[in-house]
């Protein structure tokens, strides 16, 4: 943070994306709202297994505001349907075989689990280490009887979710956040008006959505 104030306080403009910023150290920011997008993660596994169920939560950092809001609003949208069980929410580091590896004896530990939702993609950021863990859970990953809704919808991803190894993916939109920093940043530049906070959407994936979909 202080860089950027440092940055502003000379003259260079800031606009945080993804993460945002306390307001003093920049000058907008553009992302994604991060607790309508737990929702959204909720949303989608409620139109699932829309007769509830037990799940468990998957997160990081437990210092992060955005992955905060992430858990309340997938907690929101689950409503008294849905019971989180007393070892969620699991936190793990941002590296994809810790993360992997976190999810594995999650799930190996907890039969009667009916989903997993992360909140962010690192279980299935490496795609070897998600294949290894996906085979030692094939029937329940297969016949669905643990639903796994994990955040973004990179090319790893969702071809994990094509061949069957997770269900549904809630991925955020990186290029109209590139295009809404360049306008915001122009508009600065040029002494116009421009917004303090802009909010782009996201996408809901499921297996199906992908195969119609070109690779």
């Amino acid at each position: 943070l202080p860089a950027t104030v440092a940055a502003r306080a000379a003259g260079i403009h800031v606009v945080a994306y993804d993460a945002d910023l306390p307001a003093e150290g920049r000058d907008a920011f553009v992302g994604t709202n991060a607790l309508d997008f737990g929702r959204a993660m909720g949303a989608s596994l409620r139109r699932w297994r829309p007769n509830g169920g037990m799940y468990a939560l998957v997160t990081g950092d437990a210092g992060s505001r955005g992955l905060a809001d992430r858990v309340a609003g997938v907690r929101d949208a689950l409503g008294p349907t849905w019971r989180e069980i007393p070892a969620s929410p699991v936190a793990t580091t941002p590296e994809p075989k810790d993360a992997a590896a976190a999810l594995d004896k999650l799930i190996g530990e907890h039969p009667e689990l009916d989903a997993v939702v992360s909140v962010g993609a690192w279980p299935l950021l490496d795609e070897v280490a998600w294949r290894a863990v996906a085979a030692r859970h094939e029937d329940r990953l297969r016949r669905a009887s643990v639903v796994l809704v994990v955040a973004d919808a990179l090319p790893v991803e969702r071809r994990l979710v094509r061949d069957g190894l997770a269900h549904v993916l809630v991925g955020q939109r990186p290029a109209d956040m590139g295009a809404r920093i360049v306008d915001i940043l122009d508009a600065t530049v040029k002494q116009r008006p421009a917004p303090r906070i802009v909010y782009v959407g996201f996408d809901v994936s499921t297996r199906r959505d992908l195969l119609a979909a070109p690779p």
